[in-house]
């Protein structure tokens, strides 16, 4: 358990008031079924915190949905936007960039089809 305190200075900002932080960890057979379990308790634990008006730090997003990261940051669409003014040709990016911008484009993919 861990506490933080509101940060007013970065954009992509998850503690938005005082938090008190809980990591919880565990272990995880090496086989395809125990990673999708594992990835199922993950998503409804952030499930759980999201309805109950908490977040999860951006270092999380790899574990989350497109939905539920555009739930806890509206604000990334706008900063992946000027990113993406300010390097058109995608030079500068990681795994984390790739992963989020996959989530977003697929969340958008979903929800086109789902209108239909």
């Amino acid at each position: 358990m861990r506490r933080y305190r509101p940060d007013g200075d970065s954009l992509l900002r998850w503690a938005t008031r005082e938090w008190a932080g809980v990591r919880i960890s565990f272990d995880v057979r090496p086989t395809l079924g125990a990673g999708v379990c594992a990835a199922r308790i993950r998503r409804l634990l952030i499930e759980m915190a999201l309805a109950r008006k908490g977040s999860f730090p951006l270092r999380e997003a790899i574990h989350v949905t497109g939905a539920q990261l555009g739930a806890c940051y509206p604000m990334l669409a706008g900063f992946l936007a000027e990113k993406l003014r300010t390097d058109p040709d995608a030079r500068l990016q990681n795994d984390w960039y790739r992963d989020v911008t996959a989530k977003l484009r697929d969340e958008r993919c979903e929800s086109r089809w789902s209108r239909t």
